[in-house]
């Protein structure tokens, strides 16, 4: 169960740093998208709005250029939806983009031109620039020839927002663009470089709990192990068993066939124990030198006497070949068990102290045995 938490804790650093790391990324792309697009919009808006005003004062120009009131305002619309009118101070129709009036009045229709609440401005004969209520038309009045006549325009606000702008559209979209992708690259560097930088300390992290011989936990990760396994045994009320595990005569071994074949019995003893310890929850570690432990969380002495007694076993029927010779020895170990349902009084310490004089016993008694 200490390797998932140690797995979880470790992944949930990862996911954590991830998260964050995204949340930034995101975060800052959509500000400076909210940045660029609201600047953009504004100043698109304000140069097709001066555009428009420009286009409606050349229209006014060329209007009052003229002797007479054009009867032809076609050549004067800049998108198929720009209307043009020309009235006289009774509000009839002299002349638009749509018909020419040769004689007589004609009235013009304000409510179907879509002006009717203009007519005040209108009539004020003064110059008035605007845009309507729904964003979709540049509204322009003024006098024209000596104040004779009115001139009206309406300038649709798409088209002349898309042709007016399109080339500094393009333009601006462009860096506008370019930024954003480097950011977004530059995010992304930044969060591989994160995640291997995790990975190295999980690396590092993980080599500081592992034996560098046996490839076990080492007694690091055991003294963490024991005192949260111990904690959560006590809260739910279950037993803990911890099997404490030394290698009989190893000094003698190692004199007689050297620390080289010191190093590969342990490698060869550290596999057996790993082999019988099986479930996900337990463990074994190398506590230093020839002495190992096997910590047994939800265990109780009847158990963990039998996986004692199995790692015994498997133990007394290997044998170890010796490097550079065809001679094979034998392994013995000694082993002792602790183990009860821990209780407020009593403390991770006292497990190994009684697992510790368990073995002492098993040694005193003969070694190759289990004491419990």
């Amino acid at each position: 169960m200490i390797g998932e938490f140690q797995k979880l804790e470790k992944n949930s650093n990862r996911s954590l740093v991830v998260f964050l790391s995204m949340v930034i990324i995101l975060a800052s792309i959509l500000f400076f998208t909210v940045f660029l697009t609201s600047n953009f919009k504004m100043f698109f808006a304000e140069q097709a709005k001066e555009n428009a005003y420009l286009e409606s004062m050349l229209i006014l120009h060329k209007v009052n250029q003229q002797a007479e009131p054009p009867l032809e305002l076609k050549s004067y619309k800049k998108s198929s939806e720009h209307q043009i009118y020309l009235l006289d101070h009774s509000l009839n129709l002299i002349a638009s983009t749509e018909q020419n009036v040769t004689g007589g009045k004609h009235s013009f229709d304000l409510k179907e031109a879509g002006l009717s609440k203009y007519k005040e401005k209108i009539l004020s004969q003064t110059i008035f620039f605007a845009t309507d209520k729904k964003n979709e038309f540049y509204i322009f009045f003024a006098p024209v020839s000596d104040n004779k006549f009115i001139l009206i325009s309406k300038i649709p606000v798409k088209p002349l927002f898309s042709a007016k702008n399109f080339l500094f559209d393009r333009i601006a979209f462009i860096p506008a663009t370019f930024f954003i992708i480097v950011i977004i690259l530059v995010s992304i560097f930044v969060v591989i470089l994160m995640a291997l930088e995790q990975r190295k300390r999980e690396k590092v992290e993980a080599e500081s709990l592992t034996d560098p011989l046996t490839k076990i936990y080492n007694r690091r990760y055991f003294d963490k192990a024991l005192h949260l396994e111990f904690s959560r045994m006590k809260r739910e009320k279950k037993p803990i068993s911890f099997i404490m595990i030394d290698i009989d005569h190893f000094k003698k071994y190692n004199d007689t066939y050297g620390h080289s074949q010191g190093d590969e019995l342990l490698k060869v003893i550290a596999k057996i124990f790993t082999k019988c310890v099986r479930r996900g929850g337990d463990f074994v570690a190398r506590l230093g030198g020839e002495e190992f432990g096997i910590l047994l969380a939800n265990t109780d002495k009847e158990g963990a006497v039998k996986v004692a007694e199995t790692v015994l076993s498997m133990v007394e029927k290997t044998k170890v070949q010796v490097k550079g010779t065809a001679h094979q020895t034998s392994v013995n170990i000694s082993l002792g068990v602790a183990s009860f349902i821990p209780q407020d009084d009593e403390s991770p310490e006292m497990l190994y102290g009684i697992a510790d004089d368990m073995l002492y016993k098993a040694k005193a008694s003969g070694r190759g045995r289990v004491c419990h």
